[in-house]
């Protein structure tokens, strides 16, 4: 799947619209992790596709339409990034991310039914993101990617979840376990993989950047706000996602309030 081009700030008369999106801390860091994060969907697809091996009809629209979709989806978010914020050695941090240990990634499902509902639990707060994003950013280009990047997430949802009903069926899991795993990955997702992901960014700017370092807990802060504001979250999803209202139990905060000695940002985070 194609989207199309994003306009090319670089070369663009500057604006004032597009100093605040470039100075926007949160912007950047939502849109740069989610960007990481749609980069390894064809690692969720293998195991998508090893699990559910017998199911021909969700492994042939794995292939055929999640996956590609995901990739054109990662190009997207890539691009926008890069033209954005130049300043920002996308690639580095792709590599930091990818030749880092597992320890950071909540991909340890041990059966087909929790890897469905890792993959269904995913896809609803892609979806909520996305929308979320589609209302909160200026960007009018943005603004449309959002919306389809939400739909696709809303679309996607129901083989997700059909296959973690079929898959717990199977294995016997009764809602109590199911709604504890739910949590656990949320949890999970909070407080391990998005600090991680944090972790691969600091380190990839080159000097007089237009965004400072933001601590991972301010992040969380700021992006619940949005979320709120703009999400229209529906009560499945309040009850869903409750754990991301609370403050995420990171053990080691990381020392962002102590910039690196070449980063000079140009402008304070919006």
């Amino acid at each position: 799947m194609e989207y199309p081009a994003l306009r090319e700030p670089q070369t663009a008369p500057t604006s004032i619209k597009l100093v605040l999106i470039r100075a926007n801390g949160a912007l950047f860091h939502s849109l740069t992790v989610a960007a990481l994060l749609e980069s390894h969907a064809a690692r969720s697809a293998d195991r998508m596709l090893r699990f559910f091996a017998h199911d021909d009809a969700l492994c042939a629209w794995i292939s055929s339409e999640w996956l590609p979709a995901r990739i054109a989806r990662t190009r997207a978010l890539r691009d926008y990034v890069e033209q954005t914020w130049p300043e920002f050695d996308f690639a580095a941090a792709a590599q930091a991310f990818a030749s880092a240990p597992e320890a950071g990634r909540t991909s340890g499902r041990p059966t087909a039914a929790h890897e469905a509902l890792a993959r269904s639990l995913a896809a609803a707060q892609g979806a909520l993101f996305y929308r979320a994003l589609s209302r909160w950013t200026e960007d009018h280009s943005l603004r449309a990617l959002a919306l389809r990047f939400s739909q696709e997430e809303a679309l996607s949802l129901p083989y997700f979840r059909t296959a973690y009903e079929q898959s717990a069926r199977v294995e016997r899991i009764g809602l109590a376990r199911a709604w504890s795993s739910a949590r656990c990955l949320v949890r999970g997702t909070r407080d391990s993989l998005l600090p991680h992901l944090f972790d691969c960014l600091d380190a990839h700017w080159q000097p007089h950047g237009p965004v400072s370092p933001m601590p991972y807990r301010e992040f969380v802060r700021r992006m619940r706000r949005v979320v709120r504001q703009n999400g229209e979250i529906g009560i499945a999803e309040r009850i869903l996602f409750a754990p991301w209202a609370h403050r995420p139990r990171v053990q080691l905060e990381r020392r962002v309030n102590q910039p690196r000695p070449w980063f000079r940002p140009l402008l304070r985070s919006a």
